[in-house]
């Protein structure tokens, strides 16, 4: 975590030729920079979502990939729900509509107490969102999430209910055309939307067998499939620079390969293996059952910053550190 925060503080030093003066950011507990800790903090500073301790107040060990992607372009994106506020509106258990999954299965017990975490969805995010002040052709916003319509899937499934996935994909598909489509009538012009990642390597689903991972790797590819068709078919020759970029691709690869980018343990979690493995993680990809650790969310965002326009001055940057070559097989396909 020493590493990834000084590789946060030099790039953050050096991107001020970065063509965006502004990262706005909706989505899950991917890019969750501490909104659902503020939302659900005690007086001692601990909270019950995520809970902290152990997570410190993001869920993993560290900086998510937006908080390091913002370092990158040089640009600020606080947590909305902080004190301080800022535009990271991204919280924890975040579904595609208005609602948020661990509110609705009331995990961690008692969250359902808490009704700020009730409607905190994406599209209820970008209802909050104001643009005012901001300069739109200068804006990078990344729009990232639907893990959690399939999570409140599952669990409707293991509880005895019939599930149509194919059914939820198109509306989380829907969901997030629609909110494409909300923030270019605000003007938005740069919009990164990155993938679902492969469910099926998350230490979550191989938990359960062959059979179940391998169903959460299928619904993966099927809804990255349609959501790749219908943002084309919507959005291209709009003018809308909108970036698609390959999470699933990312994450397959350092399961592949861990080794080139510095892990050792990519089927079970940093959380699982106990303190002695804890908080720096070293080696592991997963932080817990299904989020990444600090290191990984840094990989991640140095592919989000090659995917995006980028100058000269943290491209270089990134090359120095030998990423570029690796980085450059996944860039994102842009619909204009």
């Amino acid at each position: 975590m020493a590493a990834a925060a000084g590789f946060a503080a030099c790039v953050s030093a050096s991107a001020t030729g970065s063509p965006f003066s502004s990262l706005v950011v909706f989505g899950d507990s991917l890019s969750d920079p501490g909104n659902a800790y503020w939302l659900t903090r005690n007086p001692d500073d601990t909270s019950l979502f995520p809970p902290t301790p152990p997570y410190n107040r993001r869920f993993s060990n560290g900086s998510v990939a937006a908080e390091y992607l913002a370092d990158i372009l040089g640009a600020s994106a606080g947590a909305a729900n902080s004190p301080a506020g800022g535009t990271n509106f991204a919280v924890g258990g975040a579904m595609t509509g208005s609602g948020n999954f661990n509110w609705l299965v009331n995990s961690p017990a008692g969250l359902q107490s808490l009704p700020a975490v009730q409607n905190t969805g994406i599209g209820q995010q970008i209802a909050a969102f104001d643009p005012t002040g901001l300069n739109m052709s200068q804006t990078l916003f990344l729009l990232w999430g639907a893990p959690n319509d399939f999570f409140l899937g599952f669990a409707q499934q293991a509880g005895g209910a019939t599930v149509d996935f194919t059914a939820l994909a198109t509306t989380a598909i829907g969901n997030l055309a629609t909110d494409i489509g909300t923030l270019a009538g605000m003007g938005a012009q740069h919009i990164l939307v990155p993938n679902m990642p492969d469910l099926g390597l998350t230490p979550f689903f191989l938990k359960q067998g062959p059979v179940a991972a391998g169903s959460a790797s299928f619904l993966t590819d099927s809804f990255n499939a349609g959501l790749a068709g219908t943002l084309a078919a919507t959005f291209g020759g709009s003018g809308l620079d909108l970036i698609s970029f390959d999470t699933a691709g990312f994450l397959r690869d350092a399961v592949a390969d861990p080794a080139s980018l510095g892990f050792t343990i990519v089927t079970s979690s940093c959380l699982d293996a106990g303190f002695a493995a804890f908080p720096s993680c070293t080696g592991y990809l997963f932080f817990d059952d299904v989020h990444p650790t600090t290191a990984a969310h840094l990989l991640l965002a140095q592919e989000f910053a090659q995917a995006v326009p980028e100058p000269e001055t943290y491209a270089l940057l990134l090359a120095g550190l030998g990423v570029i070559g690796w980085i450059a097989r996944r860039r994102g396909v842009a619909f204009h």
